[in-house]
């Protein structure tokens, strides 16, 4: 849409003609005027301003350009024409629609927009509203005797919508849309609204300790409080949370009536047994009385059920009432419908219908507004007119609508509450609701999702009934309403596509009782208080997010944080120390004493799954892990340190920070201490100073690490020394020059017998001084004997890892050592000097079961399995836990591969952990998975299947061997990186077997249905007749698996349970089948005529295969294929007779959607036994020699059929018949068709076959050139029922768990 500031030009108005009607008295803030220009070709190219009309308070006018606004194009404005007169500062906010009338086409121009209108900005519109050469050209009907008319509709609003505050309009706030649930938030501020209801999900019981995103009743509770004491829109992710929904459920629309049901049934359940059972049933649940009469006697069948709301007509129905006449409509049952009245009356005439028992105080109608098009084969929206009243008495025509035996005394007469809308099409749109929350005259509101706005009840009602805008013009004419708008488009029907879908009504005489009084202390007490604080909690964080830009964040590291982020196994006495001398449990140590090498040497402890085996080793820490200080800008650093102590028991003088720089190597290290002159300075300046500009962040934040004083007391930490700590920071030596001489490092200790590296510690070193100084300090924070050989090394970067060793003789300027770096030590691994120092470089690493984590040591045979720290943090960074399962080779499928959906964590034992290196090869993986299967697999015998990460099943291809060089590649898929993998056994080694073709093969007997399915290996340069030679094989031996159509095997009496034998163990996996062998033995076939091979997709025979074809580029992936043996009379009919194949399929019949979707219609007021009796009255049969119409949906098993040339279709017929072995009863409903390209006729009994094929086997598609079988398909769970509800294949069905 093309929007323009204001307009423009020289001044100069002409003379116009204008009729004004100004603004409704139904609403003075919404207005129209139609303006009528004549001799317009005549008019200068000059300003051409309407006469003013009057809406909301202000006065408008048209402004256009007729020959355009330096443009070629007709240019129009709406202008506030007032402003000349308006107070400075004046505004306005409208919305407006501008329409060049076509006058005789229907073919209007309209655009519309909405602006703030003020001084600087009067007018508002379009500069390129319509091309010149269109506005003149009389096919298009603008201008008419030289008069162009302009229409304009205007409405003023309060405020900019932009800015629309709901609640403060209203006294209503609306629900937040996630995606596509407003559908969901229509039908939640419905239930809202009536009070009752909400009373009684105030009153379900909930616990303390449950949390709303897992209960229904919590969260609904939170969301109708929220709604009732909030002022702003509610999120409804708690809800559907606690729905078991996920992000697809809530970007998937659903149906309205479909939700209700299944929240209401939900509800039902979870109100069982508290104060509010059976709530449910007594707000919405009425009663029918199903009935059956017979005219000629005295016999008569009824039956009751309750229903929970009402599906009514809307097509062919005028409004609610007719609807209703058409419910209780009486269906007479004679000829041959007639119902059978026992053995008594036999086949009698009788009147079949439903009348009403019981009417709910709650009545809630469902408009069937989409059905099915049996025609188009598809869905499609009803948009008729259809009325409903404000008040509906359901007691009219003498309780026409009720059974003899219903409550006279009650009265039936309903106020309209809700009227849920559903604005567009069958394949989508918006759901909206107009409710009248006090049943009481026009105090109507529009609940459209986060908005909410007062409506008319012209706007609620009438608005809403369908049809186009002429009824409802013609409806408000007739009935002398003046102030509906008149439409503007030039008499072309306009179909409106927003329409009523729901009704809710509720029972006059039950108005007081279900609008009740509902307050605070209708809510538990623990469930207010929980929401009161939640209501604080998100008033706190609204102030902070506005006083965000005054405020900072400090992100302060410790060495309690690195000691709690690298390595595990900690036992943090600096912790226990405080808190048994009552200091704060945030003072940390800094240093930690190691594990001593004189205790027991421990083993990795067993994790609780071996894919949570994953310790941070590398660099120091992770700054959203560490304190966070939220503090003023303008804060001077040396009032931040006054508030550490009082929160952290630190002295102002035990405190140095240091700042934290990004290398180039894309590590973080502390690099400098703050100055004195910085610690005075504002917070906002050091991080703006201390932060190069591509680090700053939109937070702005500040990191920070603390040193404390070092304090070391007889080999332990802290030992025996009280808080709060007293003693002096180290004095940091400098030159004369003032430059420092000493540098921070920071040490991790490596253990290869534990397999842990643990931060220790921290110290000050010399630059000019050996690192061999530092050896007092690193026995001390170790705990070992002073004398303890040790290997130092520079943890230079993860990325990839790079660790690099320094000798005790290099001093810190020599090994390049600065502020930051971490040393890694250990003690002397027992093994050569010259090992060592060839393995510091890097080394291969060991894999191993992660079942294994708990079976003995990590050091096996007491060695270490990474002696090195260098080989340690290398198998850390690459190590991967992956999980194989097993496919099913049993049910492979054309590779051999089983497309089995995956076991949950815990439910299937036959899954193994095993840890192997990330760039493990696929030898490596095979070896290390045969390893852990057993010494009698083959590792060349396991073929590796990835695992599909979106739909969470196997691929449906297996890799190949070697295909991928790395186990990271195999564990990806589409960029998704998951743990598992699938494995098979296989009886030959894989690269053998990808030298072969594997394809599966289905055989079908002579009466077409697949009785065996086979696997047969062949090399790829083998022929179809090599195929079906190794097929016959099999068949006579009885080797393959039962087929679709096998008989089934008669079932085995059931054991006694105390006869039961015990469960025997689980049996290792099975090796995928071969040419000879398949997973069941089937019985013997004995081939005694040639076999052919074919080529079937959907049910349709797409090739005949020559038997000197080759195998290697057959694709059986998608295509199956089929072998069966030629039958002696097809070698009959074309040898002896001249005749031609042609191929057949099963075609359902286009009557069974419609009978379906007929009777799942009448399923809420027709009873099963009675829809039996009249089950006579089917859709006439098609007379033979019409043309059928579509769709042509195949099913079944499809085949090849010879015919003869003079052979008639009653012949044919009879030889279907026989060899597809069906009932004469069954078989005379099935009809014949000739299908050609989708074109298809039924035959006659006395038409010649041939004929109809003569000529079209040569066809490029010739699987379209066929015979159909017309009949229904029995097959279970195929059909697809229509109902009157919306219905797409894209959705699922709404579950609420």
């Amino acid at each position: 849409m093309e929007v323009d500031p204001p307009a423009t030009a020289a001044a100069g108005a002409a003379p116009a003609t204008a009729g004004a009607d100004g603004a409704t008295a139904a609403d003075p803030m919404q207005g129209s005027h139609r303006w009528e220009l004549h001799n317009f070709s005549q008019l200068p190219n000059q300003k051409q301003y309407s006469a003013q009309f009057l809406v909301g308070g202000y006065f408008w006018r048209i402004l256009i350009f007729p020959k355009g606004n330096n443009s070629e194009h007709l240019s129009v404005y709406l202008d506030a024409s007032d402003s000349d007169t308006q107070a400075y500062g004046w505004s306005r906010y409208a919305s407006f629609t501008l329409t060049v009338v076509s006058q005789f086409k229907g073919k209007d121009v309209k655009k519309d927009s909405g602006h703030q209108f003020n001084a600087r900005e009067s007018d508002w519109g379009f500069t390129q509203f319509l091309p010149t050469n269109e506005l003149m050209d009389p096919d298009n009907g603008f201008l008419h005797n030289d008069t162009l008319v302009v229409f304009a509709e205007v409405h003023v609003q309060k405020s900019n919508p932009h800015l629309y505050d709901s609640y403060k309009e209203t006294g209503h706030v609306g629900l937040k849309n996630q995606g596509a649930t407003c559908y969901m938030n229509s039908l939640l501020q419905t239930l809202y609204h009536l009070h009752h209801f909400r009373k009684a999900v105030y009153h379900m019981p909930t616990a303390e300790t449950e949390e709303a995103s897992k209960s229904i009743p919590l969260a609904l509770q939170s969301l109708f409080y929220k709604l009732q004491y909030g002022d702003t829109s509610v999120a409804t992710k708690e809800l559907t949370a606690s729905f078991g929904w996920d992000t697809y459920d809530s970007f998937m629309q659903h149906d309205v009536q479909e939700l209700n049901r299944v929240l209401c049934e939900k509800l039902e359940e979870k109100m069982k047994s508290t104060v509010v059972e059976n709530t449910i049933q007594k707000l919405f649940e009425g009663s029918v009385v199903n009935y059956i009469e017979c005219i000629n006697v005295n016999y008569k069948s009824e039956r009751k059920e309750t229903y929970m709301d009402l599906q009514l007509d809307v097509k062919g129905c005028k409004d609610v009432y007719a609807s209703f006449d058409k419910y209780v409509e009486v269906e007479r049952l004679d000829g041959e419908n007639k119902y059978q009245a026992g053995d008594e009356h036999g086949l009698q005439d009788a009147r079949k219908g439903v009348l009403f028992e019981k009417l709910p105080p709650v009545l809630e109608l469902q408009l069937k507004r989409f059905e099915y098009d049996f025609h188009r084969d598809t869905m499609v929206k009803i948009n008729d007119r259809y009325e409903f009243p404000e008040r509906l008495d359901l007691d009219v025509g003498n309780r026409k609508y009720f059974s003899p035996s219903s409550d006279r005394s009650q009265r039936n007469v309903y106020l309209l509450h809700s009227v849920l809308v559903h604005s567009g099409g069958v394949h989508g749109g918006h759901y909206y609701a107009y409710i009248r929350p006090t049943l009481e005259g026009d105090a109507w509101f529009k609940f459209d999702d986060e908005r909410v706005t007062k409506e008319t009840t012209q706007k609620a009602t009438v608005e809403q009934f369908g049809g186009s805008d002429d009824d409802n013009y013609n409806h408000n004419h007739n009935n002398n309403n003046n102030n509906f708008t008149p439409p503007a488009h030039g008499g072309f029907r306009l179909a409106k596509f927003s329409n009523a879908y729901m009704l809710v009504y509720v029972r006059e005489s039950d108005k007081d009782e279900i609008l009740c009084n509902v307050d605070k202390e209708d809510i538990l007490p623990h469930v207010r208080e929980r929401l009161q604080r939640e209501q604080e909690e998100k008033e706190k964080r609204r102030k902070e997010k506005q006083e965000a830009h005054l405020y900072t964040i400090i992100k302060v590291a410790m060495d309690r944080d690195i000691k709690a982020q690298i390595g595990t196994g900690f036992e943090d006495r600096t912790a226990a120390a405080l808190a048994a001398g009552g200091g704060s449990n945030d003072m940390s140590a800094d240093v930690s004493p190691g594990a001593n090498n004189n205790s027991s040497r421990a083993i990795v402890s067993n994790p609780t799954t071996p894919a949570s085996h994953t310790n941070e080793y590398f660099d120091l820490v992770d700054h959203e892990k560490v304190r966070h200080f939220r503090v003023q800008k303008q804060m001077t650093f040396n009032d931040f340190k006054q508030m550490v102590e009082k929160e952290m028991s630190i002295p102002v003088e035990c405190q140095r920070y240091w700042m934290w720089a990004k290398r180039q190597n894309q590590t973080y290290r502390p690099s400098r201490p703050l100055t004195h002159e910085e610690e005075s300075m504002a917070v906002a300046l050091i991080r703006d100073s201390g932060t190069p500009r591509h680090e700053k962040t939109a937070s702005g934040d500040l990191k920070l690490f603390l040193e404390t004083p070092a304090l070391v007391f007889g080999n332990s930490l802290h030992k025996g020394l009280p808080p709060p700590m007293r003693e002096p920071l180290h004095t940091i030596v400098h030159d004369v020059a003032n430059k420092r001489m000493e540098h921070l490092l920071f040490f991790k200790l490596y253990d290869p017998y534990t397999e842990m590296c643990t931060y220790v510690g921290r110290a000050f070193a010399h630059r000019d001084r050996p690192m061999s100084d530092l050896l007092p300090a690193l026995w001390t924070f170790a705990g070992y004997p002073h004398g303890t050989p040790l290997l130092l090394f520079e943890e230079v970067k993860y990325e990839p890892v790079m660790i690099e060793e320094i000798t005790l003789t290099q001093t810190l300027s020599e090994a390049q050592l600065e502020d930051g770096d971490i040393i890694c030590y250990q003690r002397v691994p027992e093994v050569s000097t010259e090992e060592t120092a060839a393995s510091a470089g890097g080394a291969e690493v060991v894999m191993r079961d992660a079942a294994a984590l708990s079976d003995g040591a990590a050091a096996a045979d007491g060695h270490p399995r990474y002696d090195t720290v260098v080989k340690f943090l290398e198998y850390v960074r690459n190590r991967q836990i992956v999980r194989f399962l097993p496919l099913d080779s049993a049910t492979q499928r054309s590779n051999d591969i089983s497309i089995q959906s995956p076991a949950k964590d815990g439910e299937n034992d036959d899954s193994l952990y095993i840890e192997l290196s990330r760039n493990s090869r696929y030898d490596d993986v095979t070896a290390a998975l045969a390893h852990r299967l057993g010494e009698n697999v083959n590792p060349q015998h396991i073929r590796l299947t990835q695992y599909n990460a979106y739909s969470s099943t196997p691929k449906p291809a297996p890799m190949k061997y070697q295909g991928i060089d790395k186990l990271m590649d195999m564990l990806t898929h589409y960029h998704q990186i998951s743990d598992r993998l699938y494995y098979e056994i296989l009886d030959i080694p894989l690269p053998l077997m990808e030298s072969l073709k594997t394809l599966k093969v289905s055989y079908h007997d002579d009466k077409t249905a697949e009785t065996s399915t086979h696997t047969v290996r062949l090399k790829k340069d083998k022929c179809i007749g090599d195929v079906l030679g190794a097929l016959a094989d099999q068949l006579s031996k009885g080797v393959g698996s039962p087929g679709a159509g096998a008989p089934k095997p008669k079932a085995e009496p059931a054991t006694p349970a105390a006869e039961a034998p015990a469960p025997a163990p689980a049996p290792a996996p099975a090796p995928a089948a071969t040419a000879a062998t398949t997973a069941t033995a089937i019985a013997p076939v004995s081939v005694t005529r040639p076999l052919r091979m074919l080529e079937v997709f959907y049910s349709k025979l797409y090739k005949v295969f020559k038997s000197t074809e080759k195998i290697g580029e057959i694709n059986d992936q998608y295509w199956s294929l089929r072998a069966e043996q030629i039958p002696e009379e097809e070698e009959h009919i074309l040898q002896n007779m001249g005749g031609m194949m042609i191929n057949v399929y099963h075609l359902q019949t286009n009557s069974d959607k419609g009978s379906n979707a007929a009777g799942a219609a009448r399923a809420t007021k027709d009873e099963a036994a009675d829809d039996a009796a009249s089950a006579g009255a089917g859709a006439a049969p098609a007379t033979e020699g019409q043309f059928r119409g579509q769709p042509f949906n195949n099913f079944g098993d499809p085949f090849l059929l010879a015919i003869a040339p003079h052979e008639k279709v009653a012949s044919v017929k009879a030889r279907i018949q026989q060899k597809l072995k069906v009932d004469d009863a069954e078989f005379a409903k099935w009809r014949l068709v000739a299908v050609s390209m989708s074109k298809g006729e039924y035959l006659r009994d006395e038409d010649v076959l041939y004929t109809r094929f003569e000529g079209k086997r040569d066809h490029p598609q010739q699987w379209e050139v066929y015979l159909a079988l017309e009949h229904e398909d029995k097959t279970p769970g195929r059909h697809r029922h229509h109902t009157g509800a919306r219905a797409f294949s894209h959705e699922k069905p709404i579950k609420i768990h």
